[in-house]
């Protein structure tokens, strides 16, 4: 079974990247039982490997949930691993479709199952704050090739997973300036919220609550902007970070000294969004 404690030690005390976690998984009973079950089907090996490697994953998860929410670093890596699986060929379908200019609503399917896989891994950072980008990234990667073997474009996927990593730091490192705003109020986005463009949600003086759209650069927020005009929308909440990519030096957060200094330029845009004036933390 997956639940074994050399699973959990293996995953809890070695750094993400170098986690084997779908080589854990072969060497499980669950695996071979799911895998044996699928003989008789039409699966060729490559496909009834994928299927029982999601079987077992979602068994684990099954005989892991937890009433309070908490996971374990391992119970977060099966569940991101869980959650890719899904999302990979959608992490692909993502990018033709923006490739060809598709519409929001015909992006929908896709966004739906990108935004779970995104809500695991920012669940899983949030938990495990001390993870690097680049471990994160080589634990994507690697799990990936290691499920899809060549079949996929592995360097289209670890772009894309790069992007959609670089954008969650950012969206981090926002949550991170707005605790030094003094009247502002903000929640994460839902899934909900997050398929029609929102990254978090922000209230000035107890206002209503207004969708951000975060980008990592000013460059991609302004064309953002522009596309948003183009189809009929004014792009007002859509926003820069604030935050260089060197700000978050190799990591998802930025230190505090760098949160609080550039708090004043979030503050700015937050005015712009709301028409309110945002005050900073005494």
């Amino acid at each position: 079974m997956l639940k074994s404690p050399e699973t959990r030690q293996a995953s809890e005390r070695q750094n993400i990247g170098d986690i084997n976690v779908v080589g854990l998984i072969r060497n499980s009973s669950d695996y071979q039982a799911n895998y044996q079950a699928l003989a008789h089907t039409n699966l060729d090996p490559f496909q009834m490997n994928k299927a029982a490697i999601s079987q077992s994953l979602e068994n684990y998860l099954d005989n892991h949930q937890r009433e309070s929410g908490y996971r374990s670093l391992t119970e977060h890596i099966m569940n991101v691993t869980y959650q890719l699986l899904s999302a990979e060929d959608h992490i692909h379908k993502i990018a033709e479709l923006e490739q060809r200019g598709a519409k929001r609503n015909e992006k929908l399917p896709t966004l739906q199952a990108l935004v779970e896989f995104n809500h695991s891994v920012k669940d899983m950072i949030d938990s495990n704050p001390s993870i690097k980008f680049p471990d994160m990234m080589r634990f994507l990667a690697k799990t990936n090739l290691q499920v899809n073997g060549h079949e996929k474009n592995s360097e289209e996927f670890n772009q894309a997973i790069r992007g959609v990593l670089d954008g969650m730091r950012h969206e981090i490192g926002v949550e991170q300036m707005l605790g030094h705003l003094d009247n502002v109020e903000y929640l994460e986005a839902e899934v909900e919220d997050d398929l029609k463009g929102g990254d978090i949600l922000v209230s000035v003086d107890g206002g209503d609550y207004i969708p951000l759209d975060i980008k990592a650069s000013p460059f991609s927020a302004a064309r953002a902007q522009e596309k948003a005009r183009r189809n009929g929308f004014s792009g007002n909440n859509i926003i820069w970070s604030q935050l260089d990519n060197e700000d978050f030096n190799g990591g998802f957060r930025v230190d505090y000294g760098i949160a609080a200094h550039k708090a004043k330029y979030l503050a700015a845009e937050l005015a712009r969004v709301t028409g309110r004036q945002v005050k900073l933390v005494a």
